[in-house]
C-alpha cells in the first residue's frame, strides 16, 4: 500500500497555508469598511459644503427673490386703483423730459415760475434783494427784468396758480414815489397785469390767488387781513383776530381754506409769507365762502396735528408729535375726516400713509378724493409711488429704497433715494437714486422702466412748475429738459 505522508516541516507549511486562506477574506472586509467610511466622510463633507453654499446663496439672494415675488403680488393690488384726480398742470413732471436732459441752469436764488412749454423760467436772485429775471432756457438770455421785487411778500409758498403759469410780483417805484405795487406775470405771454387794490400796498401785502376772470385774493400778513377783488374792485374783506401766521391756503370747490399758526410773537413789517414760522402750540383752520367772505367754520387744532385737504373734505391727524401717517411716515396715526363744511364724517384708528406724488398735503393744487383713499383703497393706497393724470398708478413701492413699474413689474435697479414723479401721460418718470458708491443721481425712465437719461446731483430734488430743481444745494440747479 502506498502511503502518502509528509514531513513535519511540510505539515507546518500546509497549516500556515490553510490559515492564510482562512484569514484572507477577513482582511479584505476591513479594507472595504475603511473605504466605506472614507466615502461616507467625503459624502458628508460634500453635503456640508452644499448646505453652506445654499445657505450663503439663500442669505444673499433669498431676500431678493422673496422681495421680487412679493413686489409682483403688490403690483396686482395697485392694478385695480384708479384715483379721482384734479391737479394743476405744474405739479406733473414735464413730458419734455421724455427727450432727456439738456444743460442744467445754475443760479443763486429761487425758481418762481415756468412757461407751459418750459422755454422760459422766472427766477428771483438773492444777491439783488429779490430781482426777478425771466430767462430763455435755450439761449440763457435775460429777456425780462423787474427792477425790484421782494419775493418774501408775494406768498409764493401759498400762491395758488391753478395751472395758469403765472407768478405774483411786488415792485417798488424806487426813483419816484417809493410806493409799492402788485402785478401778475404771465409766463406764456411775458405780460404784466397790474393789480390795484383800493388801499396803499403795504410791505406785507401779497397775492394769494389770481385767475383770468379777474378774481384776485389778497392777504396782508401784518394784520391777517383777507380781501377778495373782482376786476379791480373789492368784493369783501375780513380779518383773522389774534397774532396769526398763514401756513397754508387752498381753494377747494366753492371754499377757501386757511390754515393759521397762532403766533406768540407780535407782527412786524418783516413778518412775511416766507418768514420763519413762529413758535406756537396752536393752529387754526378756517373755511370761508369765496363769494361773500363769510366764515363757514373755524376749528382750533394742536400745532402737531397734520391737515390734509381733499376735494371732498379734509383729514386731521391727531399726531403724537411725529409727522402724520398721511405723509411719509410708516407709523400710521389716528385721524378724523371732515366734510367741506367742517362736519365730522368718520374717525379712523389708523390713517394709511402715502408715498404718492403729487402729494395732497405738500403739492399746491392737488385734489384727491379723501373718502376714496381712506375707505376704498385703504389697504393698498400706500403702495402707490406715482400716478398719471387719469389716476392710474405708474410706479409702486413697498420697501425702503426700491420702486417698481406697474406696466412691467420691473424694479428700478438702483437704490431709490428720494422723489419719484411721473408726467401727466405717465410716459416718463424721474427718480433720485444712489449708486453703489453712494453717489446721487437723478434718472429718467420710460413707462416700461428703461433708462432715458441721467445726471449726477448733489442734493435733494423737488418738482416746481414741472421742472426738476435741487432744493438744498448752492447754487440752485434747474435740470432743464432737452
Amino acid at each position: 500500500m502506498n502511503e502518502q505522508f509528509s514531513s513535519p516541516g511540510s505539515s507546518k507549511q500546509s497549516t500556515e497555508s490553510s490559515e492564510q486562506q482562512v484569514s484572507l477574506p477577513h482582511g479584505t472586509s476591513r479594507s472595504q469598511r475603511r473605504g466605506k467610511k472614507k466615502k461616507i466622510l467625503i459624502g458628508l463633507l460634500i453635503t456640508v459644503l452644499v448646505l453652506i453654499t445654499l445657505a450663503v446663496l439663500g442669505y444673499v439672494y433669498g431676500p431678493r427673490i422673496y422681495k421680487d415675488y412679493r413686489m409682483k403680488q403688490y403690483g396686482e393690488q395697485v392694478d385695480n386703483i384708479r384715483l379721482t384726480v384734479k391737479v394743476s398742470e405744474g405739479q406733473w413732471l414735464s413730458e419734455k423730459y421724455a427727450n432727456g436732459f439738456g444743460e442744467p441752469f445754475e443760479f443763486e436764488g429761487e425758481l418762481l415760475a415756468a412757461s407751459s412749454d418750459k422755454s422760459h423760467i422766472a427766477i428771483s436772485l438773492e444777491e439783488t434783494d429779490g430781482l426777478v429775471q425771466v430767462i430763455d432756457t435755450a439761449t440763457r438770455d435775460v429777456v425780462l427784468e423787474l427792477p425790484y421785487t421782494n419775493k418774501a411778500t408775494v406768498g409764493l409758498d401759498n400762491y395758488y396758480d391753478a395751472g395758469n403759469n403765472t407768478v405774483p410780483v411786488r415792485t417798488r417805484d424806487e426813483e419816484g414815489t417809493g410806493e409799492y405795487s402788485l402785478a401778475i406775470l404771465n409766463m406764456d405771454t411775458l405780460e404784466l397785469t397790474q393789480i390795484t387794490p383800493p388801499f396803499p400796498v403795504a410791505p406785507t401785502t401779497g397775492i394769494l390767488s389770481y385767475n383770468e376772470t379777474g378774481d384776485v385774493l389778497l392777504f396782508d400778513s401784518r394784520d391777517s387781513a383777507i380781501m377778495q377783488m373782482k376786476h379791480g374792485e373789492p368784493v369783501w374783506q375780513t380779518q383773522v383776530t389774534g397774532r396769526s401766521y398763514l401756513s397754508k391756503f387752498r381753494p377747494v370747490g366753492d371754499r377757501y381754506y386757511f390754515e393759521f399758526t397762532i403766533s406768540n410773537e407780535p407782527p412786524t413789517d418783516s413778518f412775511e409769507f416766507d418768514s420763519d414760522q413762529p413758535s406756537s402750540d396752536e393752529k387754526l383752520l378756517i373755511g370761508l365762502d369765496p363769494s361773500s367772505g363769510d366764515e363757514i367754520f373755524s376749528q382750533a387744532l394742536k400745532d402737531e396735528d397734520w391737515i390734509t385737504i381733499f376735494s371732498d373734505g379734509y383729514l386731521v391727524e391727531e399726531s403724537d408729535g411725529d409727522t402724520g401717517g398721511i405723509t411719509f411716515d410708516d407709523k400710521p396715526q389716528p385721524g378724523t375726516f371732515y366734510d367741506l363744511d367742517g362736519r365730522e364724517i368718520a374717525r379712523y384708528d389708523a390713517v394709511p400713509y402715502l408715498f404718492m406724488t403729487p402729494h395732497p398735503s405738500l403739492d399746491s393744487g392737488v385734489e384727491l378724493v379723501g373718502t376714496e383713499i381712506l375707505d376704498q383703497y385703504s389697504d393698498s393706497i400706500n403702495l402707490v409711488a406715482s400716478y398719471d393724470q387719469d389716476g392710474r398708478p405708474v410706479t409702486y413701492a413697498k420697501f425702503v429704497g426700491s420702486a417698481n413699474f406697474v406696466s412691467t413689474r420691473d424694479a428700478i435697479p438702483e437704490t431709490v433715494y428720494q422723489l419719484i414723479r411721473s408726467s401727466a401721460d405717465g410716459k416718463v418718470t424721474a427718480a433720485s437714486v444712489s449708486d453703489d458708491n453712494y453717489d446721487q443721481w437723478v434718472k429718467l425712465y420710460d413707462a416700461s422702466g428703461n433708462e432715458i437719461d441721467s445726471r449726477q446731483c448733489d442734493s435733494r430734488l423737488k418738482i416746481k412748475h414741472g421742472l426738476l430743481v435741487s432744493s438744498l444745494s448752492h447754487p440752485t440747479v434747474v435740470y432743464i429738459p432737452r
